[in-house]
């Protein structure tokens, strides 16, 4: 299960496991990989269809919280 937060770099820093969302950017999270990347992930329905995009942004703080919103 996600938890939905609006992010803060304090909040990614304590994510050890998992996944958090952010609420400003419906579809837009931080996910905790095996290796122990944090990579952003944003995920979304298409309009009028079935079809489910999913786009992996970036590893943070590569890329900043600003960036992959």
């Amino acid at each position: 299960m996600t938890k939905s937060v609006i992010l803060t770099p304090a909040h990614i820093d304590r994510l050890k496991a998992g996944a958090l969302s952010d609420r400003e950017v419906p579809g837009l999270s931080i996910v905790f990989s095996a290796q122990g990347r944090k990579r952003w992930r944003f995920k979304r329905g298409v309009a009028g269809t079935k079809i489910i995009v999913e786009l992996i942004l970036g590893s943070f703080p590569d890329y900043s919280i600003g960036d992959a919103r």
